[in-house]
């Protein structure tokens, strides 16, 4: 999303034709509206986030996985085990990050279960898996609907590094993906172009 402040009015599919025709490659806007004077800017509506993120695990941490020699069905093992495991993490009262402010340089001790929504465990494209796993590493994908506006944040890598420590094992993050930004509405969540509606409120 970007707010974009022109000189005088044009209809937001011209802007779109103009913009397409001279972006570099692989720069393309996808969608536009007109704003009333005074709305609040893209970032000032924004109040969450939903995260995709490609994560590896040592299948050692996991018992269960050893059994399995097909690793499909290895991964696939360590799915449901992670899924268990993820339901017991989110049931906590307190999840626990330390949280660095770059411009203080000081580190906080901070609880950020109120500011975590969802979370889910998700197997890896089989391309995903090739690129990111091994023998001995499983790949999978760690979702999360997070707060994300301009008083209450949390980075979504935090939240899946609070979950490895919760496992007991070393959890690496390999890839982010941001899906969506969402605001919210007494509907629930938005996108900012009130397209795609979540049942989940917070």
């Amino acid at each position: 999303y970007v707010d974009i402040k022109l000189a005088q009015p044009i209809e937001p599919a011209a802007l779109i034709g103009l913009f397409n025709g001279n972006a570099p490659e692989g720069v393309r806007m996808l969608e536009g509206k007109m704003l009333e004077q005074g709305t609040k800017s893209a970032m000032a509506l924004v109040t969450h986030s939903e995260y995709r993120l490609s994560v590896v695990l040592p299948y050692g941490s996991f018992p269960e996985t050893e059994k399995q020699s097909d690793p499909l069905k290895k991964n696939a093992v360590l799915i449901k085990t992670l899924s268990r495991k993820l339901d017991a993490f989110m049931d906590q009262e307190e999840i626990p990050v330390v949280k660095f402010n770059k411009k203080t340089n000081v580190a906080k001790n901070l609880n950020v279960r109120p500011l975590v929504l969802n979370c889910e465990i998700h197997p890896a494209s089989d391309r995903e898996a090739a690129l990111l796993g091994s023998e001995t590493e499983g790949a999978v994908i760690f979702s999360c609907l997070v707060k994300s506006g301009s008083t209450d944040n949390i980075k979504p890598e935090l939240v899946a590094e609070a979950f490895g420590k919760f496992l007991g094992c070393g959890l690496t993050v390999r890839r982010i993906h941001r899906l969506e930004l969402y605001k919210q509405t007494r509907e629930g969540l938005t996108d900012l172009f009130d397209n795609r509606y979540l049942s989940i409120k917070g």
